[in-house]
């Protein structure tokens, strides 16, 4: 039992680290799954006699028997079970009984997430992304707070520099997102361009991205007025949603929500009913609401999912990309299917072959990997032409050639 010790305290020294919850809450996983095994292993599958006294749990807050829930398995355990998968509907949370709620893009719509920080939004939204992305559906990601490590778009890590996903950090780029988010609904609506796949808009805090840009707040209300007949749908996320920062209109345009805990004047706008603003009171970390496009409200946990689940999640979908270029002899940077706008075309091989000429040492390599933003095993894909390179990818490539700091071409 020492390896179980150790682990444990390994996790809780974690915990006490800037931005190490998330390590910690992993480690805890992974010591919990070898626990387990062991009693199998001493005991038989059925577990432990029902002689033995119950673990102590004094130090929890105590839960009444109507908030007793059944264990919640993790994204990582969802996902090796096969329940995480293309041609899966989508698990949006468990409820108390341990019965999946699952469902789709359809039932969510328009979606406005809220929540304290630290109460659970952005693993919400890892969770949705990660295995919408197996089913096919396309993202827009706006994030201002990249590339901070607790950041939406930093923890989505190799996912955001998937075919599949387009992110923006900053007011050129965001803008130029939301004008293809206005024209793809203009094209679909004008039956210009098919209407799959679906296509989602997700914005991060964003208050801080209408706040530096009123059109965004028009965009937000186009998706929940036209967005449906287009598969284009929306998540929005924010620690507040005060009528004094949303304007009203874009507000009640979004149809369904993700009430995680939240303080009444904070939720109240959003809900706008008192006494479902109550139960956000009762609400821990990884627990929301969910208010869905129709039916009842329902409490749910969301799977703890981390930053390595999206690893396995980009590589789940590169994966399948190498099959299909295999299975139907098709180039995936032209396929529109596997790989939509936003791939450079393999013309730009001559610009791999540049950079690659600028980086003659170790340490020039990790200065371009630190000014991508990406790990070096990506870059080294590009670099050996091994992995399909975004148009983010080619801006800084030609950024890095025309660096003071780079060699200079011959």
């Amino acid at each position: 039992a020492w390896q179980i010790v150790t682990g444990l305290t390994n996790a809780e020294e974690l915990k006490a680290i800037n931005g190490g919850l998330d390590k910690a809450l992993q480690l805890y996983s992974v010591m919990a799954d070898v626990q387990s095994r062991q009693i199998q292993a001493l005991f038989g599958k059925r577990g432990l006699p029902p002689a033995l006294p119950p673990v102590e749990t004094a130090a929890l807050p105590a839960a009444s028997p109507s908030e007793s829930a059944s264990p919640v398995p993790t994204f990582q355990h969802l996902l090796a079970a096969g329940r995480i998968a293309a041609g899966q509907p989508l698990i949006i949370g468990f409820r108390e009984n341990g019965v999946p709620r699952t469902g789709s893009w359809q039932d969510l719509f328009s979606n406005a997430t809220g929540g304290q920080s630290g109460s659970g939004k952005t693993n919400t939204l890892r969770s949705l992304i990660g295995q919408s992305l197996l089913q096919g559906v396309h993202f827009w990601v706006i994030d201002f707070h990249y590339p901070h490590a607790d950041s939406l778009l930093f923890t989505l890590g190799g996912v955001r520099e998937l075919a599949q996903v387009r992110y923006a950090h900053n007011h050129t780029e965001f803008t130029a997102i939301l004008n293809e988010v206005n024209l793809t609904i203009d094209r679909r609506l004008a039956g210009q361009e098919p209407s799959t796949p679906i296509r989602v808009l997700c914005i991060d805090e964003v208050l801080r991205v209408v706040k530096n840009c009123a059109y965004a707040e028009d965009i937000i209300e186009r998706i929940g007025t036209e967005g449906r007949k287009a598969q284009v749908y929306g998540i929005f996320s924010a620690q507040s949603w005060k009528a004094d920062r949303v304007d009203s209109t874009a507000r009640d345009n979004l149809t369904s929500i993700f009430a995680h805990y939240m303080k009444p004047n904070q939720a109240k706008p959003l809900l706008q009913d008192g006494e479902e603003v109550k139960h956000l009171k009762r609400l821990r970390p990884g627990q929301m609401m969910f208010y869905p496009v129709a039916g009842d409200s329902e409490r749910l946990t969301v799977p703890f999912c981390t930053s390595a689940d999206m690893a396995t999640i980009a590589n789940l979908v590169n994966n399948a990309v190498n099959r299909h270029v295999v299975d139907q002899g098709v180039d995936p940077v032209v396929d529109q299917v596997s790989q939509p706008t936003g791939l450079v075309k393999e013309a730009d091989g001559d610009l791999v072959d540049q950079v690659k000429k600028a980086l003659p040492n170790e340490g020039d390599f990790t200065a371009l990997v630190k000014l991508i933003g990406c790990d070096k095993a990506y870059i080294s894909r590009i670099l050996n032409r091994k992995q399909p390179m975004s148009e983010h990818i080619r801006q800084q490539f030609l950024a890095w050639l025309h660096h003071s700091a780079a060699p200079k071409m011959p």
